[in-house]
C-alpha cells in the first residue's frame, strides 16, 4: 500500500537503531510530495504501527523531535529541512502544525545546562516543569548567572580569559548543536526562512530586549547558548544580519544561557577568524550599539577580544572608535597588555616546570575548539606579538606593573612559554613603567617572580631535552654513557 504514495520501506524506518527519525529523514528529500505523503499515512503504513504507540508515531509527524538525552542530536524536520535549503518542505511542514522554534524547549534546556554556571535546579528550577507547551518560570535567584565571579573560578584552568573552564563541553560522539530554526536560518543565509518563521510566531522575546538581563522566562530564545545575530556573524551572512536589525534583534545582545562563554554580537564579529570588519561597521552604525558593553562573569570588553588577535591594524580600527583605556581590566584582572603577553593554547607553555604550571592558568586562544596541550597548527606570531605590545603601550596606560587576580604581571605570561619571545621580554623590562624591576621583585599567588619563572622553565627544558635524547639513544639501540647535563646514564 505504501507504493501508491511512493513511500519505501527504507522512508518508512521509524530509526529505532539510532538512524534519524522518519520526517526528520523526509524533510530533506527533494520531492515535496513525499514529505506531504509521510506526514499524512506514514505512520498507518509502518509495520510498527500501532493506535496506541504515540512515541513511535511523533517520528512521522511535523515535530519528530530528536531530542539529544539518548545519542546527543539534536534535531527535528523543520531544521532539517531549512539546513538542506528545502523550503517548499519547510513551508509544508509549518502548515502541518510544526513548531516554528524547531526545537522542543526540554532539548534547549537539556544543551543548555552544559553551559550553565549554575544548576538551574539551584535557581529554583525542576526537570519536570518543563514540557514542549509550557515556559518555565524562573527564581529570581537566577541572576546569581551572572554575578560577581568567585574565587574558585579565578583559580580554575587550564580556561581561556575570556570563559569558564567548562568551556567548551564536549560533543559525545554525534552530538551536535541544539538550535533553534531561526538560528539555521540565520547561519544558512536564508531570509526566505527567517521571515516564514518569525510570521509562523517563533519566540524571540529575549533576542528582542534591551538591556540584556537574566530573563524571568525561559523561553526558547532565552535558553538558547547563541542568537541568529552570533549564527550570521559567525558565518558572515551580510544581508542576514541586516535583516535580523531591522527587525529589532538587540545588536548588544548577550546569550544569557552560555553564562560562562557568551559574547556579544560586535566582540563575536572580533573574534571570528578573521575578524568580520563589515560586520563590526554594520553593528557600530546601530544608533543603540553599546561598544563599550562588557560579558557577564568575566567582564570582558570588546578590546580585550580584539587585543587577543594580536592584529595592531584591527586595534587601530577599533580605536578610531574606542580609546585603548575604555578597556580597563576583566574580572581576572587582565589589562590589554596581560592579554596580548598570554600564551595561546595551552601547548605553548612550558610543561616541564611545575613553577609555570600550577601558576599559568589562562589562555589567549579565542577557538571555540576544546584546548590542547599537545601541539596545535596556529602559533603565537612573535613579530606580531612585539608590535601588539608596543602598540597597546604607546597608546594606553597599561603599566608593566599590573598584577591581575592571581598576581601575574605581563611579564610572568611571557616568561611561561616553551618558546621564549626574548625582544618583547626585554622590551617590557626596559620599559619606563617598569621602574620598580616587577621582573624580579612582583610575586604571583604562588609566591614565585616572572624571573623565576623563566628560569625555571630554561633550566627544566634543557633537562627535559636530555632525557628526551636519552630515550631516543636506547631506542635506537646504539649504547653508550650519556653525559647531558643532569644525567649520567650507562
Amino acid at each position: 500500500m505504501a507504493d501508491q504514495y511512493g513511500l519505501t520501506e527504507t522512508d518508512l524506518d521509524p530509526g529505532l537503531d539510532g538512524h534519524d527519525f522518519p520526517a526528520v529523514r523526509m524533510a530533506s528529500n527533494a520531492s515535496p510530495r513525499l514529505l506531504e505523503a509521510l506526514l499524512s499515512h506514514g505512520w498507518q503504513l509502518s509495520p510498527f504501527y500501532r493506535p496506541d504507540n504515540l512515541g513511535l508515531a511523533m517520528r512521522y509527524g511535523p515535530n519528530a523531535y530528536m531530542d539529544g538525552r539518548v545519542d546527543g542530536v539534536y534535531d527535528s524536520p523543520l531544521l532539517r529541512a531549512i539546513e538542506s535549503g528545502q523550503l517548499t518542505n519547510m513551508g509544508i511542514l509549518l502548515r502541518a502544525g510544526a513548531d516554528p522554534n524547531g526545537q522542543s524547549i526540554r532539548s534547549m534546556y537539556e544543551y543548555g545546562k552544559r553551559f550553565a554556571r549554575l544548576s538551574y535546579r539551584n535557581a529554583g528550577i525542576q526537570d519536570n516543569d518543563l514540557n514542549l507547551q509550557s515556559n518555565v518560570q524562573v527564581d529570581r535567584n537566577a541572576a546569581a548567572y551572572t554575578g560577581k565571579i568567585t574565587k574558585a573560578e579565578v583559580e580554575e584552568g587550564p580556561a581561556r580569559f575570556w570563559a569558564g573552564k567548562k568551556f567548551p563541553p564536549p560533543l559525545l560522539g554525534a552530538m551536535n548543536e541544539a538550535m533553534t530554526a531561526i538560528e539555521m536560518a540565520a547561519r544558512k543565509g536564508s531570509i526566505e526562512a527567517l521571515r516564514a518563521i518569525l510570521t509562523a510566531g517563533a519566540d524571540i522575546s529575549f533576542w528582542l530586549s534591551s538591556p540584556p538581563s537574566p530573563p524571568l522566562v525561559l523561553s526558547h530564545s532565552a535558553l538558547s547558548v547563541s542568537s541568529p545575530l552570533h549564527a550570521a556573524i559567525e558565518e558572515r551572512n551580510t544581508e542576514m544580519l541586516k535583516e535580523l536589525l531591522m527587525c529589532s534583534f538587540n545588536p548588544n545582545l548577550l546569550p544569557l544561557g552560555a553564562h560562562i562563554s557568551c559574547l556579544s554580537p560586535l566582540m563575536t564579529a572580533l573574534a571570528c577568524e578573521p575578524p568580520n570588519i563589515e560586520a563590526c561597521e554594520i553593528l557600530s552604525s546601530e544608533g543603540d550599539i553599546d561598544m563599550n558593553l562588557r560579558s557577564p562573569v568575566y567582564q570582558i570588553h570588546a578590546l580585550h577580544i580584539a587585543t587577543a588577535q594580536l592584529s595592531v591594524s584591527l586595534l587601530q580600527y577599533l580605536s578610531g572608535k574606542l580609546p585603548l583605556d575604555r578597556a580597563g581590566k576583566t574580572a581576572l584582572g587582565h589589562t590589554l597588555l596581560h592579554v596580548a603577553c598570554l600564551p595561546l593554547e595551552p601547548s605553548e607553555i612550558n610543561q616541564s616546570s611545575s613553577l609555570i604550571t600550577s601558576s599559568i592558568t589562562r589562555v589567549r586562544t579565542l577557538s571555540r575548539q576544546p584546548l590542547s596541550r599537545s601541539s596545535c597548527s596556529s602559533r603565537t606570531s612573535l613579530s606580531s606579538q612585539v608590535d601588539t605590545v608596543n602598540y597597546i603601550l604607546s597608546n594606553s596606560h597599561c603599566s608593566v606593573v599590573e598584577q591581575d587576580e592571581l598576581g601575574n604581571t605581563a611579564l610572568h605570561y611571557l616568561a611561561s612559554y616553551a618558546d621564549l619571545n626574548e625582544p618583547l621580554i626585554a622590551l617590557l623590562r626596559s620599559s619606563e613603567n617598569d621602574r620598580s624591576h616587577s621582573w624580579n621583585t612582583s610575586r604571583n599567588q604562588r609566591g614565585h617572580t616572572a624571573e623565576e619563572l623563566y628560569f625555571d622553565g630554561k633550566n627544566n627544558a634543557t633537562v627535559e631535552k636530555d632525557r628526551r635524547a636519552t630515550e631516543s639513544e636506547r631506542r635506537n639501540g646504539r649504547g653508550g654513557v650519556w653525559r647531558g647535563r643532569g644525567w649520567g646514564i650507562g
